[in-house]
């Protein structure tokens, strides 16, 4: 009796902490992926250049990523007014859906990691 009420409460704690941890490792190679497409967009400048060095470093997460560049250069048209250095920024976003949120109803999660480096 005992371990019908007590088993579902120890699988939810032991599939949460793999949620977590799940999470914890996209979260890292979208946050690799903005890196190596700053680096690249830092390097070459091209949008192109800043795609294909997400998607190196992404590639295990599947299909799913997104990558938004912004290339802020000497030309005043591509920034801000705040903006006073010009810069490379990169953000990444995947979706992320927990195991225990399917069993629950739950939603997906948007992970998302942002690079800036300023150019020279």
């Amino acid at each position: 009796m005992e371990f019908g009420l007590t088993l579902p409460v120890f699988l939810m704690l032991v599939f949460g902490t793999l949620d977590l941890g799940r999470a914890i490792v996209a979260y890292n190679l979208i946050s690799e992926g903005a890196r190596a497409g700053a680096r690249a967009g830092y390097i070459q400048q091209t949008a192109a250049a800043v795609s294909a060095a997400v998607s190196a470093e992404t590639g295990a997460l599947g299909p799913g990523v997104q990558v938004q560049s912004a290339f802020c250069t000497s030309n005043p048209e591509s920034c801000s007014p705040s903006d006073t250095l010009p810069y490379v920024r990169v953000t990444v976003s995947v979706p992320y859906e927990p195991m225990v949120g399917q069993v629950v109803g739950g939603t997906s999660i948007t992970l998302r990691s942002t690079c800036q480096m300023y150019l020279p």
